[in-house]
């Protein structure tokens, strides 16, 4: 007798993830999910799409234009402030 053999999801699609975090990780994810309110498997499946999605692994590259940006912000008040009594 052969066993009926399940579909195999096409190769872009994944069925299932899943992985184990080691301490201090698991704690960190629980007290960010209870932060956040959502459970931790949750909270670990929306910060792994965001890995996927490119928006944590270019941090470094995004908090350089944040600070640039707070830099031009800056100048531009001190500007405003210094020319205000003129």
């Amino acid at each position: 007798m052969s066993k009926k053999q399940r579909p195999q999801p096409p190769a872009c699609e994944v069925e299932k993830v899943t992985f184990r975090l080691f301490a201090p990780y698991d704690n960190l994810v629980a007290k960010q999910a209870q932060a956040a309110r959502m459970k931790p498997n949750q909270f670990a499946r929306i910060a792994t799409m965001c890995v996927a999605d490119g928006q944590l692994l270019n941090l470094s590259e995004r908090m350089g234009r944040i600070e640039d940006e707070l830099i031009r912000l800056r100048r531009d008040f001190n500007n405003a402030v210094d020319h205000s009594g003129d």
